[in-house]
């Protein structure tokens, strides 16, 4: 089985009556294209306003967030490895790469 992160907003579009349809919309336009989302709610529960998401390389190692990210992030609450374009589960962070954040 193949995780993946959500977009929060999606769970909202359900709603036939919502009171925030511009945000709806710009969220039912990114579609797939997790990149293109800024409400991310990954699957322990975590959000962006909360402990975040962080730029990290294939083993999990934390990157500098200045333009020499691989495309990948990792969950700073559960510690997954998430492809920032699909929203993919890429892995785990292994204890030894959590201590270097």
């Amino acid at each position: 089985m193949v995780e993946r992160i959500h977009c929060e907003w999606a769970q909202l579009s359900d709603e036939p009556t919502s009171e925030h349809q511009d945000e709806l919309q710009g969220h039912a336009d990114h579609g797939d294209q997790m990149n293109l989302c800024d409400a991310w709610v990954c699957i322990c529960g975590n959000k962006p306003q909360l402990l975040g998401f962080y730029p990290c390389d294939p083993e999990g190692n934390a990157l500098e967030p200045d333009g020499s990210a691989s495309g990948l992030v990792f969950c700073d609450q559960c510690q997954r490895i998430i492809d920032q374009m699909t929203g993919t589960v890429f892995g785990f962070r292994p204890p030894e790469a959590r201590d270097l954040r």
